[in-house]
């Protein structure tokens, strides 16, 4: 009678290890059967509120961070039309990221990262007469509009340029490439 009590014992602990295993899994890198029904039902949200489009879904994975399946959309032959498509674990819709498409924020990303590379070119030229341990270009937007403010960072502090500073700033940028184009006030 004791060794079939221990067997039944065996046998529970088991179970709630495999479904512990199971469940933890599942927490960290989701399962196929949701991963079906969050890829079936993007493709139907895609359709349904996108339909006269060239978007389509290019992957659907797990974000154990945020307990989801996000969809991946895209436009064939362009760098800033993708957005997500966020869906639960049974497949319902949570959320998307279309807005980032319609208000530009892609294109001022790669814009943004387009200035960055010029700028560290002259920031990091041994012929700009300023150095500081962290410096570089970046684009901000106020009000949604693009407004290109060259913002230099040090280690001590992060301020504006003043329109002196900045002329002298562009002149110096203007000495170290020539064919830079600037965007003058």
């Amino acid at each position: 009678m004791k060794k079939k009590g221990l067997k039944l014992l065996a046998l529970a602990g088991a179970l709630f290890l495999i479904v512990l295993l199971g469940w933890t899994a599942n927490g960290l890198i989701g399962n196929p059967i949701s991963r079906y029904l969050a890829d079936k039902n993007a493709r139907k949200y895609l359709e349904k509120h996108f339909p006269n489009t060239d978007y389509y879904i290019e992957d659907t994975s797990y974000s154990f961070k945020e307990g989801a399946y996000i969809a991946d959309v895209k436009a064939p032959g362009s760098m800033d039309r993708y957005f997500s498509i966020t869906m639960d674990m049974a497949g319902r819709y949570r959320w998307d990221s279309y807005e980032n498409v319609e208000d530009g924020f892609h294109t001022f990303l790669r814009l943004d990262e387009e200035y960055r590379k010029l700028t560290d070119s002259v920031l990091e030229s041994p012929s700009f007469p300023w150095h500081g341990d962290i410096m570089y270009g970046t684009l901000e937007i106020y009000a949604k509009e693009i407004w290109c403010i060259c913002t230099i960072y040090s280690a001590i502090c992060a301020r504006i340029l003043s329109r002196f500073c900045r002329s002298i700033f562009l002149a110096a940028a203007e000495s170290v490439i020539p064919s830079m184009a600037v965007i003058k006030k």
